[in-house]
């Protein structure tokens, strides 16, 4: 293969393999000590996809690493267990489930997946570390879901007596744990979810409740994130079936228990914010709300609450919200003792970067003649501390167009401006463009597309 930016020739290997090992009605097996990797999966895919009627299956001590959709997938099966296993690099997920039940996963650790997703700005929409949909009576146990390029793990609709214990998840792109159209319950005790922050819009989350019910969260930390708590969804919740019973359900946030824990958040993070959900939505999520024994804490200010009353994002302080709420009775406002430990305690990745951008802007429309600027990022990992060159690939074929960096390098973190201008000449059509970051032997890119009209 011939580089044509650097004018060097290098040998690659091109996987061909799509899964790595298949099971299918088959019960009563046992993986042990084994590596899978650079599988060529497509999205949905996975390595080792555990699917159909299976039972009784055990991983325990696996690696998953650089495969190119999830590491691995429990699908349809019963009583499996994933056990003291390593999920890494992978394109999309780690670890993955759907419509499974009595799975137990425990001493688990996914982390630094989605980079095939974040190569084409998409980071969300059915991918996490850890991702698990229509997951009935469930165990996870000790689970580090952390340094993703996604969500840490995702709940994604009918879930039901599901348990999760001792979990971290800290430094995700999105929200550390997202739990969406599912009827619970869902029962969360003793985790972390921190520093979800890395200078990325508003999805940098800790916690996100989306249209769901019965969720209980206890004994557990969200520091450190761009909104701490976010209750948000579709006005009027949404219509899911539940798989086992076939009966359709409509979900939306209500019967949420939220006690002792902590929530803290620095500069303007905000602890509480349900903004869009007002009228009955808010009432049926606020009189059902069980919220209290909790720990409240911004050093920065007052007004880190936002509330849909008595108008739509409405800031207010914690009096304000213990007013506006009537809950809370016996928490406090009061800087927490050694917030966090599990996150901070957490080793870190190997020093390298991410190369991402906002999720909702890898695609623009221009009018021929027309200019659109994109603003990528570089985030530094593990005390990256280099200095980042910015290049580009995919102008040339664009009649006319011209592009520029502002800057043209990044050093340790930062943004840059890429502007592409047209010509009225320039045809109309969709082009793709891909964005290169480059620091010696590590090279992050995406790709963007510009629509000329």
């Amino acid at each position: 293969v011939v580089d044509p930016l650097e004018n060097s020739t290098y040998s690659v290997e091109i996987p061909t393999r799509a899964n790595l090992l298949t099971i299918g009605n088959k019960a009563n097996l046992v993986f042990r000590g084994i590596t899978f990797q650079y599988a060529n999966s497509c999205r949905n895919d996975s390595a080792v996809p555990v699917q159909f009627n299976d039972s009784n299956i055990l991983f325990d001590q696996d690696f998953f690493y650089w495969n190119n959709a999830s590491g691995i997938k429990m699908g349809w099966s019963t009583n499996t267990t994933v056990q003291n296993s390593i999920a890494n690099y992978n394109g999309s997920e780690g670890l993955q489930g759907y419509e499974t039940k009595y799975d137990l996963w425990q001493n688990n650790v996914a982390r630094y997946n989605g980079w095939r997703g974040a190569q084409g700005v998409y980071y969300s929409w059915g991918v996490a570390g850890t991702h698990f949909g229509l997951a009935h009576n469930q165990t996870i146990d000790g689970l580090d879901t952390s340094f993703n390029q996604t969500f840490g793990i995702h709940w994604d609709t009918d879930n039901e007596n599901d348990t999760a214990d001792s979990m971290t998840a800290s430094q995700n792109l999105l929200a550390a744990a997202f739990v969406e159209k599912s009827q619970g319950p869902v029962t969360i005790t003793n985790s972390s979810f921190c520093n979800g922050a890395p200078l990325m819009g508003p999805n940098t989350l800790g916690f996100e409740l989306r249209n769901s019910g019965s969720v209980t969260l206890s004994g557990s930390t969200m520091l450190n994130n761009g909104t701490e708590l976010l209750i948000t969804g579709q006005a009027g919740g949404y219509t899911i079936k539940n798989w086992e019973t076939g009966q359709s359900l409509t979900v939306n946030n209500k019967n949420f228990v939220f006690t002792n824990n902590v929530v803290d958040g620095t500069t303007s993070q905000q602890l509480f914010t349900d903004g869009a959900l007002a009228g009955s939505d808010w009432a049926t999520f606020n009189n059902t709300l069980s919220s209290d024994y909790n720990t409240w804490w911004n050093a920065t200010g007052t007004k880190f609450f936002t509330v849909p009353v008595p108008v739509l994002w409405t800031k207010t302080d914690y009096s304000g919200f213990q007013a506006t709420t009537l809950k809370d009775a016996h928490s406090s406002w009061k800087a927490p003792s050694n917030p966090g430990s599990a996150c901070t305690n957490l080793a870190g990745p190997d020093s390298d970067y991410w190369f991402v951008m906002d999720a909702f802007k890898g695609y623009a429309t221009v009018s021929a003649g027309g200019s659109y600027t994109w603003t990528p990022s570089v985030v530094a990992l593990g005390g990256f501390t280099g200095t980042i060159s910015l290049k580009n690939d995919g102008i040339t074929a664009i009649p006319g167009a011209t592009a520029t960096y502002s800057p043209a390098s990044i050093t340790t973190s930062g943004s840059a401006s890429f502007t592409v201008t047209t010509k009225s000449t320039t045809p109309k059509g969709s082009y793709p463009i891909t964005l290169i970051a480059n620091n010696g032997s590590k090279t992050r890119t995406m790709t963007v597309t510009l629509t000329v009209n």
